[in-house]
């Protein structure tokens, strides 16, 4: 009867946790440790932090009304709006939204946004590294991950919402792409499929740097016996994520060039990446003083120190070896994925930025120390792993190295990115919130052609000699009544785009752009109904409709793989009691 039930009890709700259950649970307090400042002591200050919260406000006021889908920003600038939502991801600040639904407050929301990316990225990088490691190991990988310098300071001193948000998915883009090119299987496709797309969904500079750092790792990865089929498995993953992410990209592939952030204002002054490739000492002049620059300079220098011991590694491996060749590709594929990451965030990359304008975009070079960070992670901890194993006589040398820096990053994180975080508590975090709503965003957010100038209107609608009488006003609907008298421009307080249109008296008119940047309608004499609205074109209606297959596809390929994975167990459960009781 005990072998019997002990075969039983042998399924794989009870593997998991006997495995992974303890571990998992360590990395979720570490992860609640770090992240703790924040709900103690405040959201901190960061320069980005009020347009982040106006998406997610924008969001949460859209799905509210009903529409989980809004085209325009309404609430922004004054009530001008913005095609913010429009180009950014919106991923982040769905889930933003909805946490704030459930908790009543945006402090609550923030904080518990943030600890759920970080806790999220951390499993990543534990599955990931479990590829090659044993439990333990991958907790430590996992770990350093959390504490990684610049994983940290997006939070805690930039404010990056949205690319720490990336840094959550950007594990699991790597883990499903190592399987896909170790084993294959359909499932793995599937999940590679599914994680890329919730990346695009994320952050773009993330996607673009994570598409060049998985591209060679993978190619690193793949076995060449198996090229051909690998490559076509990747494509397949790469082309569900494009078609389950269209309602998205579409509207940036055509409409990119009617955006204020493409202009060239947002390359050069503050944005010219000349002034961020690292070391940023050098040719930095007098802006190197600000702590900001200075402390990236540090940060890259941690994470090429934790990629290091990869290196070392690679010359460590004994050829002949088939136990140390096992670590040898792995070692290869993070350590090319890691040069590239660490040259194209340097000085020595400068040709490659000033050829390829898709670098440009990316603004901030330091920006690929989310790839660089990620790697790390795994490299140090797999590399103490087998140094250990290959060096048994020099453990304690090894050991002793690794604690030192270890604890240096740990000084790092806690003096320079928690302590100097400049927290906003919770009472002043909701009073800016609310102050938020009637602030002006960001310019590069607006439509090319508006104008700070635009926001002096105080009025919803003005009519010269008109009398107007506004009948509603939502966030892509604006209906009034124009009086009688003499033929004049109604100049609404709505930034111009082209997917506005008007009728009046239900009948379409041309609409045009102020000089301002503001919606103008000509209104001739006599009184009228004028009715205003913003409309997709049927190319994002269109790709709306290919996402949402796309998802429901990958929805019920999930649950049918689920559903067979549950079957074989109950038969697994059925022939182990059948040899039991024949026993």
């Amino acid at each position: 009867m005990q072998d019997k039930s002990k075969h039983r009890s042998l399924n794989f709700l009870t593997r998991w946790i006997s495995e992974d259950g303890y571990p998992l649970l360590c990395l979720l307090v570490f992860a609640f440790v770090v992240m703790s400042a924040i709900p103690l002591f405040g959201i901190p200050d960061g320069r980005d932090l009020s347009q982040h919260l106006q998406f997610a406000i924008t969001y949460y006021d859209a799905i509210r009304a009903g529409d989980f889908f809004p085209g325009w920003g309404a609430n922004e600038n004054l009530g001008f709006g913005s095609v913010g939502i429009r180009f950014y991801p919106p991923l982040t600040y769905y889930l933003l939204a909805l946490t704030r639904m459930v908790t009543g407050n945006w402090f609550d929301a923030t904080w518990i946004n943030f600890f759920f990316w970080m806790f999220i990225g951390s499993t990543g990088v534990y599955y990931w590294s479990k590829e090659w490691l044993s439990s333990n190991y991958a907790l430590l990988a996992a770990m350093i991950y959390v504490a990684a310098p610049y994983h940290l300071s997006q939070i805690y001193q930039l404010m990056l919402v949205a690319e720490f948000a990336a840094a959550g998915i950007l594990p699991f883009c790597f883990l499903f792409a190592t399987r896909v090119c170790r084993r294959g299987r359909i499932s793995d496709v599937l999940l590679l499929g599914t994680s890329f797309a919730l990346l695009i969904l994320t952050h773009i500079p993330t996607t673009i740097i994570g598409s060049i750092g998985l591209l060679f790792y993978s190619l690193a990865m793949i076995e060449r016996s198996r090229l051909g089929s690998t490559l076509l498995k990747l494509s397949v993953s790469v082309s569900l994520a494009a078609l389950a992410t269209s309602f998205h990209w579409i509207k940036i592939v055509t409409e990119m060039l009617w955006l204020n952030h493409n202009g060239p204002q947002y390359t050069s002054g503050f944005y010219d990446y000349h002034a961020y490739l690292f070391p940023m000492i050098i040719g930095a002049g007098e802006t190197y003083s600000q702590r900001l620059l200075a402390l990236f300079d540090i940060t890259i220098v941690l994470t090429i120190i934790l990629i290091i011991p990869v290196f070392i590694s690679i010359f460590a491996v004994r050829r002949g070896d088939s136990d140390d060749g096992n670590y040898l590709k792995i070692f290869r594929s993070l350590a090319i994925t890691g040069t590239v990451s660490l040259f194209l965030l340097s000085k020595l990359s400068t040709p490659l930025w000033e050829s390829f304008s898709i670098l440009q975009k990316l603004q901030f070079p330091w920006r690929w120390l989310s790839v660089a960070t990620l790697v790390g992670s795994l490299a140090f901890a797999i590399s103490i792993s087998f140094l250990l194993k290959r060096f048994g006589n020099q453990n304690k040398v090894i050991l002793y190295a690794a604690l030192c820096i270890l604890i240096l990053v740990g000084l790092f994180d806690l003096t320079q990115n928690v302590m100097l975080s400049a927290p906003i508590s919770r009472a002043k975090f909701e009073a800016k919130v609310a102050g938020w709503k009637n602030e002006g965003g960001c310019q590069c957010w607006w439509p090319k052609s508006a104008s700070h100038k635009a926001l002096a209107q105080k009025q919803r609608v003005e009519a010269t000699g008109r009398d107007v009488n506004i009948q509603d006003w939502n966030k892509e609907t604006r209906g009034f009544e124009v009086g009688d008298g003499n033929p004049a421009d109604a100049h609404i307080a709505t930034f111009f785009y082209p997917y506005w249109e008007a009728r009046i008296d239900a009948q379409n008119v041309p609409i045009r752009m102020g000089e301002n940047g503001e919606i103008v309608i000509p209104i001739s004499r006599g009184s009228h109904k004028v009715v205003l609205e913003f409309r997709e074109p049927p190319i994002v209606d269109l790709a709306l409709v290919v996402s949402i297959v796309t998802w429901l596809l990958l929805a019920a390929a999930f649950a049918f793989y689920l559903f067979r994975i549950s079957i074989s167990f109950i038969i697994q459960d059925l022939k182990n009691g059948k040899n039991c009781r024949n026993q």
